[in-house]
């Protein structure tokens, strides 16, 4: 999932039109933000409210929805720092510097992908041990 939209913003790193490049980086980011968030069904678990104080992966769960925001996203592009301003710089010098905007937006997005994708494995994880707890 973090490869495919890995890809999609290396082919995006090709796309002459400053802004719209920004436009689908941030579309593809909250799509695939969307979709690990959905494979590791945090929204089942962040809907399920337990009595008293909620359990530490509840809260998590609910962290873990911000970033799908558009700000969110923003702020994690943002995070990316110096390689996302490369990418920006490297889209006006010709061919060259189109491969470089490719290869950065493959590697921002993968980052970022592959982060998210630990953090909704550590929230699942502690659904699962509070859980087992219980059991």
């Amino acid at each position: 999932m973090v490869l495919t939209h890995s890809l999609i913003a290396a082919a995006n790193g090709v796309n002459p039109v400053p802004g719209l490049n920004i436009a689908v980086d941030i579309g593809n980011v909250v799509k695939m933000l969307d979709r690990v968030s959905t494979a590791y069904n945090l929204d089942i678990i962040a809907a399920m409210v337990a009595s008293g104080s909620p359990p530490t992966w509840l809260l998590a769960a609910r962290n873990l929805a911000a970033p799908l925001a558009s700000e969110g996203v923003l702020l994690l592009l943002k995070s990316a720092g110096t390689p996302a301003v490369m990418q920006q710089v490297g889209r006006y010098i010709p061919i060259l510097g189109m491969l470089v905007s490719a290869g950065l937006g493959y590697l921002i997005v993968r980052s970022v992908g592959l982060k998210y994708v630990d953090e909704c494995h550590e929230a699942a994880a502690g659904y699962v041990r509070d859980t087992l707890k219980k059991a």
